[in-house]
């Protein structure tokens, strides 16, 4: 899925793979990644993270990597 709202974000995902996996084995997605992608190459990647909770910075690595997000409750 690409979401078209502009900007510098993640604005690509895979919505039917967590989906199925959720359906069909009861395993639900704690988040998903998402990527932003200019000239079919992958810049940013960040998690997509389950209401309530909200991508958190863990405070070192580059920005760009959803593997230093993590998800939790809004301050």
């Amino acid at each position: 899925m690409a979401c078209r709202g502009g900007g510098v974000g993640t604005s690509q995902f895979d919505e039917t793979t967590p989906l199925l996996e959720w359906v069909e084995a009861a395993k639900a997605p704690a988040r998903i990644e998402a990527a932003r992608v200019v000239q079919d190459k992958v810049v940013r990647t960040r998690p997509l993270c389950a209401y309530p909770e909200a991508a958190k910075y863990k405070g070192s690595g580059s920005i760009d990597d959803a593997a230093n997000f993590s998800c939790g409750r809004p301050q």
